[in-house]
């Protein structure tokens, strides 16, 4: 199996959940409301490590790969679980980055009754990734680089860029918003690259690069445009090979955070195993919709035996 590195957030979420949130509308807007000085109680809470690179790393070594993660965290009790929960899944921490003096990136959720939220994110560790801190010798020692939003990091993501082209290493790259903002505006510049690679976004995410889209397609191998529920489209050196249908979610549906990370995650390892791409993204689909059974990206993940029996 390829060895591959994942790049990107590492950070906490703590889910709220309270049947006592009130909902409001206000000029055509939902929002979520409490009285100034009320308090109420919890129905449900949960806390779990998230961040791309995380989700990315653990389901990629639940899927049988050697996985090594390039993240930064902070010196406090959040980092502490964070590192925890990674080593039960045997992932190489060696280019995880804990800085002492940094707090922990964390996310908090609020949701009411019927499932409606708010997230208030404090990214701190997580956003700092530098390009000083990208592993430029020991890349050497990886098959693929999947990347994750660098929270609009320009040094760090040329410098991503730079070692996949040199080191003509595998890449998959499903950026955030303020590495799409930068690639439209020009302050980001696509490398021909000399090894397989994959990106993966969303409808919306692809409409912000529409000045861009000819060259996404020109140089990666595989585009993946995802649309939630409606399922998405795959495109194969410039032409559309695969739409696909999502697969249906029960009325356990719960969280779809992690479903993107699920999805893409899944799709690179088993392409790389060999897999056919409609075969591939077949299972893609089914971890992706798994996954947004639970609160997080990974207690939904799916053993690799019960994906491939």
């Amino acid at each position: 199996m390829p060895k591959i590195l994942t790049v990107g957030a590492a950070l906490i979420d703590i889910y709220l959940n309270s049947n006592d949130f009130l909902t409001i509308q206000h000029e055509g807007q939902d929002y979520l409301a409490q009285p100034i000085g009320s308090k109420m109680s919890l129905s449900e809470r949960i806390v779990v490590s998230g961040g791309g690179a995380t989700n990315c790393a653990v389901n990629f070594a639940r899927l049988g790969n050697e996985t090594s993660i390039v993240a930064e965290i902070g010196g406090d009790i959040f980092a502490d679980q964070i590192i925890t929960e990674l080593k039960k899944d045997k992932i190489d921490l060696s280019l995880l980055i804990k800085e002492s003096d940094e707090t922990t990136g964390l996310s908090i959720i609020l949701l009411n009754k019927i499932g409606e939220r708010v997230a208030l994110i404090d990214r701190s560790a997580s956003g700092m990734l530098d390009s000083f801190d990208l592993p430029v010798q020991q890349i050497n020692d990886f098959d693929w680089l999947h990347c994750t939003s660098l929270n609009g990091n320009l040094a760090a993501m040329n410098k991503v860029l730079e070692l996949v082209r040199f080191k003509k290493m595998g890449f998959s790259w499903n950026p955030g918003t303020a590495e799409l903002r930068d690639l439209a505006e020009h302050r980001l510049q696509l490398p021909d690259f000399f090894a397989s690679n994959l990106f993966i976004v969303n409808k919306e995410e692809w409409a912000m690069i529409a000045n861009k889209q000819s060259e996404v397609l020109d140089k990666f191998n595989f585009v993946v445009i995802t649309d939630g529920a409606n399922g998405g489209s795959v495109y194969n050196s410039n032409q559309k090979v695969l739409t696909y249908r999502a697969d249906v979610v029960a009325d356990k549906r719960i969280d779809d955070t992690g479903a993107g990370d699920a999805f893409g995650s899944t799709l690179v390892s088993f392409l790389l195993e060999g897999m056919n791409l409609e075969k591939s993204v077949t299972i893609a689909k089914k971890v992706a919709a798994h996954v947004t059974h639970f609160y997080g990206a990974k207690d939904g993940l799916i053993p690799r035996d019960e994906l491939v029996s």
